[in-house]
C-alpha cells in the first residue's frame, strides 16, 4: 500500500487542530464562552458555552442554523417543554427565536458545544435588537479578553 501525499488545493482552507484547553473562558451574559474556531469565509464559528444553574441568556434569533451538543448538565429553551441533557443534540433552524436557560437546581454547570452559522440577534423587552454576535464580534471579544488578562492570543481564525 503506497502512502499518497495529498496537496491542498490553492485557496482551499485546510483542516485545523484546536487545542481547546489552551483557550480561555470569556464572560458572556452571565455565562462563559470558549471561542474555538471562526471561519470568516462562511461566517461560521464554534464555541463552547458554560452556564451555571439557573442562568438565562436574553431571547435571541439566529440568522443561520445552529447545532448544539450537550456535553454536560441540563438546559432548555423557556419556549419549549423539552430539557436537553448530556449527549443530546439540538438543531435550531434559521430565524428561530428562543431563550436559553440552564436548568435551575443542578449541581453542575451546563456545558454546550455550539456550531453557529451567521449571527445571533439578541432582543430586549420590547423586541428591539440589543446586541448582535457574529464571528467577527466573537473574535473581538476573545481578543479583548486576552489582551485585558495578558493571555496569549491563539490563531482561532482560518486566515493563512
Amino acid at each position: 500500500m503506497s502512502k499518497a501525499i495529498s496537496k491542498q488545493a490553492e485557496g482551499v482552507l485546510d483542516a485545523n487542530y484546536v487545542e481547546v484547553d489552551k483557550l480561555p473562558w470569556v464572560p458572556f451574559f452571565g455565562t462563559e464562552v470558549k471561542l474555538c474556531k471562526v471561519n470568516p469565509i462562511s461566517g461560521q464559528f464554534i464555541a463552547l458555552m458554560k452556564a451555571p444553574s439557573g442562568v438565562a441568556l436574553p431571547p435571541h434569533v439566529h440568522h443561520g442554523i445552529v447545532i448544539v451538543y450537550t456535553v454536560q448538565g441540563k438546559w432548555k429553551y423557556v419556549e419549549h417543554d423539552w430539557v436537553a441533557s448530556q449527549g443530546d443534540i439540538i438543531y435550531e433552524p434559521a430565524a428561530s427565536l428562543h431563550t436559553f436557560l440552564a436548568v435551575p437546581d443542578q449541581e453542575e454547570d451546563a456545558i454546550l458545544m455550539n456550531v453557529i452559522e451567521g449571527a445571533l440577534e439578541f432582543r430586549g423587552e420590547n423586541d428591539e435588537i440589543t446586541y448582535m454576535l457574529n464571528w467577527r464580534e466573537a473574535l473581538q471579544l476573545y481578543y479583548n479578553y486576552c489582551e485585558e488578562n495578558s493571555i496569549e492570543i491563539l490563531n482561532i481564525g482560518q486566515m493563512k
